[in-house]
């Protein structure tokens, strides 16, 4: 994971967090340092925000470093192996260009240590776990933060935890499932914060909870989080905040057998059939494209109708090309409200009519004839 390019801390289309200052685009090709690029010429920039904070490093000049050791009660040795100095002698990111350099709004140069707490279980067959939804993004992540001068990643890792998910809850309650923890990540994150010259590592540990633990657990979001819920481990990219979403697959990689126990839809020729009941006379299958694409490639969507009235039956069929799109796309809509009735969605088997097979109106691809 840590061998990607990274994309989310080259976002150019707006402002650097809490900032008017946008950084330069840097092509694919000329992200690795190895790749010369003598007119590249990105800002400096560095939060006032973390002007005396105790927690933040000094600017280079003023301070005394020692780089890729530990250093005093910092830790600035990077999971990632020995990272180079920039002719100004400043810590060089060990994926390469960002399109801004300084630290930004992160407290130290070079790497700045997290650890990340990711709490898992079985629901109904489905593999689920705790996020949080970040008060300054407003975009869901797993519980996590910066490690304490002196601090075990793994003991970082519970406290955030505790602070973000169980706020004014007895941590006491959890205390036998963090007997059951392991690690799934060490490494660089693509993160939005991060800059040429400070960026952010983590190791993130999964505790998993198979005996039922957290079932009469109330969860409350903490200072740093306006909500925290169970998530289903589905295809998450899009509203996960930085690597969150590759951590979750590492979990998903983690209980293959877990995954498996859930029944999915039944696949005809190749695709995966989901059957909607209870929509309107009046939608149409660009109306249920709509609805159901953001969770997966399609491969066909249908709305029988009567024979002789040709008015929709009230229900129809949406199949993707992948099972775990099919789920995802299960799981979040059934029970939604559209044109005042609430959807049901569930697995579904169905042939087509003779006389529809061949048709090529209104929205879906016609099935392929062997």
């Amino acid at each position: 994971m840590s061998e990607r390019l990274h994309t989310k801390c080259r976002n150019t289309a707006e402002p650097y967090l809490h900032s008017k200052i946008y950084r330069v685009e840097v092509p694919d090709e000329k992200v690795r340092w190895s790749t010369s690029w003598q007119n590249y010429s990105a800002p400096d920039y560095t939060s006032s925000t973390l002007v005396g904070k105790p927690y933040a490093d000094k600017e280079i000049g003023v301070g005394s470093f020692k780089w890729n050791q530990i250093d005093g009660r910092v830790d600035r040795r990077s999971h990632q192996g020995q990272y180079e100095l920039s002719k100004d002698g400043r810590p060089l990111n060990p994926n390469g260009r960002t399109g801004l350099r300084g630290r930004g709004v992160l407290g130290k140069w070079g790497p700045n240590h997290a650890a990340d707490c990711i709490v898992s279980r079985i629901h109904d067959g489905r593999l689920q776990f705790i996020a949080i939804e970040r008060r300054d993004r407003h975009i869901w992540a797993v519980p996590g933060g910066m490690i304490e001068p002196g601090e075990l990643a793994a003991e970082a890792a519970k406290r955030e935890f505790a602070e973000e998910a169980l706020w004014e809850t007895d941590p006491s309650i959890v205390a036998p499932l963090w007997k059951k923890g392991k690690e799934l990540y060490r490494g660089y994150v693509d993160d939005p914060r991060n800059t040429d010259n400070a960026w952010m590592e983590t190791v993130a540990f999964n505790f998993h909870d198979d005996g039922g633990i957290l079932d009469k657990v109330q969860f409350k979001a903490g200072d740093d989080a306006v909500n925290v819920r169970w998530l289903d481990a589905a295809p998450l990219k899009e509203i996960l905040y930085a690597s969150h979403a590759d951590f979750i697959e590492l979990l998903k990689e983690n209980c293959p057998k877990v995954m498996s126990r859930r029944p999915g839809p039944p696949s005809i020729d190749g695709l995966f059939s989901l059957k909607i009941d209870n929509i309107s006379y009046q939608t149409t299958p660009q109306d249920l494209r709509r609805l159901f694409e953001k969770y997966g490639e399609i491969g066909d969507i249908h709305i029988p109708r009567d024979r002789y009235t040709k008015q929709s039956k009230g229900f129809g069929f949406v199949r993707y090309y992948s099972r775990r799109d099919a789920e995802y796309a299960m799981d979040r809509m059934d029970g939604r409200w559209l044109d005042g009735r609430e959807v049901r969605v569930a697995m579904a088997r169905y042939e087509r009519p003779i006389d529809e097979r061949n048709a090529r109106s209104g929205g879906y691809r016609s099935r392929r004839l062997v």
